[in-house]
């Protein structure tokens, strides 16, 4: 049987970089916002899943002590969360816009906007995809 404060230790992160992502895509949503409907859609999502990764991790922190079984179940969903979160990240980290401190910025983020249609309306679709079976995952982790 694990230790249960290496498993816990480890779902409380893997939790935590779920938290840190929503709120990147809230960001890079609020820098894009107005421009298209999917962007909305994907920043409403990342809000809404604030709330359940927070409750994820304070199941997690109750847990490791009081019951090792349920800590390393829960790990485990950890662990799959972490593959939805490293997927949704690398798509962030692709398409987010540009701060633009100069104008090179600038250029990108209209470059960006320009091919919109083309790349990044898809790689959204799959962003929300994912959020919603990080959700998925997170309901049943919670209802344990």
């Amino acid at each position: 049987m694990a230790d249960p404060f290496s498993v816990a230790g480890g779902a409380v992160g893997i939790i935590s970089l779920g938290i840190q992502l929503s709120k990147e895509i809230a960001s890079y949503t609020a820098a894009w916002r107005d421009y298209d409907e999917d962007i909305q859609i994907l920043g409403i999502k990342a809000e809404e899943l604030q709330t359940p990764f927070k409750r994820l991790r304070e199941l997690v922190e109750d847990t490791r002590l009081t019951d090792p079984e349920s800590a390393s179940d829960l790990n485990e969903k950890a662990s799959s969360l972490q593959r939805q979160i490293e997927k949704v990240k690398k798509n962030l980290d692709q398409y987010k816009p540009v701060f633009p401190d100069r104008s090179i910025g600038k250029l990108r983020n209209k470059l960006k906007k320009a091919a919109y249609p083309i790349t990044t309306r898809d790689a959204l679709r799959d962003m929300k995809s994912d959020m919603d079976g990080m959700q998925s995952t997170i309901q049943t982790a919670l209802a344990l």
